[in-house]
């Protein structure tokens, strides 16, 4: 079983509020009730210029805090596999119903999230003339000099909590990095149109800086000149001891030209 300490910057709120108000009336509790789940709260500036402070809330716990409006800023899923070892997930922003909370005077706020959890991938359409130098470096591409009517299969991967927080598609176990995602994208036949690995930071591979996630990272797909038809895409990952629901039929998107310079549709015959 885990152990979680009360963190000092918890203790230091509860010790603020209890030195304005002796009797404890300002005061509420806090539950994170997801075995795992720790949340940190924004806590205000810290000592480091423009850096927040965050004050970690471990699970399971009953916290006492200050009454008001509080914050979510990030969280991490843990979870041990069978083998004893401990991985984990990570959030930060995208938190749904942990992002904005209040605690009133004397009441409990209860929190859940964690699994099982579902994938969510968002499909987009893109142009190389949508896309920075510095953005993108793939499979046949040259950096820097992608051809501005070149279309692309943006891909984004994450996996999304019970409280609607989204996770980062990479687990560690341990302290290490598990394995990033395989995107394997189909026609709406089904037939296998191709594969590859998911990246995350830097420029390499087929990572793109999305607007969505504001994250550098994803799959880029170079749809062949003159295809149309819809597509659909499934993720491939191993997550150890993390819960994932099995997906749903999976959804087509078009990769059809839209809008001023938009390619003609390929034409049949000879």
């Amino acid at each position: 079983m885990t152990r979680y300490l009360i963190p000092a910057g918890v203790l230091a709120l509860v010790a603020a509020a209890w030195a304005a108000d002796p009797g404890g009336k300002s005061t509420g509790f806090l539950k994170v009730d997801t075995p795992g789940l720790v949340l940190n709260l924004d806590g205000g500036k810290s000592f480091v210029v423009g850096k927040p402070k965050e004050i970690p809330v471990p699970p399971l716990r009953v916290m006492p805090l200050p009454a008001g409006s509080y914050k979510g800023v990030s969280a991490t899923l843990h979870a041990k596999d069978k083998a004893g070892n401990l991985w984990n997930l990570e959030t930060k922003g995208r938190l749904g119903k942990l992002a904005k909370f209040e605690i009133a005077e004397g009441e409990t706020t209860t929190l859940t999230g964690g699994g099982p959890l579902r994938v969510s991938v968002r499909v987009g359409m893109l142009r190389g003339a949508d896309l920075k130098a510095q953005d993108l470096g793939g499979p046949g591409l040259t950096l820097g000099k992608v051809p501005s009517d070149v279309r692309f299969a943006s891909v984004v991967v994450r996996y999304v909590g019970q409280g609607d927080e989204e996770y980062f598609p990479q687990a560690k176990k341990g302290t290490r990095p598990s394995p990033l995602p395989v995107v394997h994208i189909f026609d709406e036949n089904g037939t296998h149109l191709i594969q590859g690995l998911y990246k995350r930071g830097g420029v390499s591979g087929s990572s793109f800086y999305s607007s969505v996630t504001r994250e550098r990272e994803g799959y880029l797909w170079p749809i062949p000149p003159g295809f149309t038809g819809r597509i659909s895409v499934k993720v491939v990952q191993d997550l150890g001891p993390f819960v994932v629901e099995p997906e749903k039929e999976p959804k087509l998107h078009s990769t059809a030209p839209k809008g001023k310079g938009a390619q003609p549709p390929a034409q049949k015959g000879p």
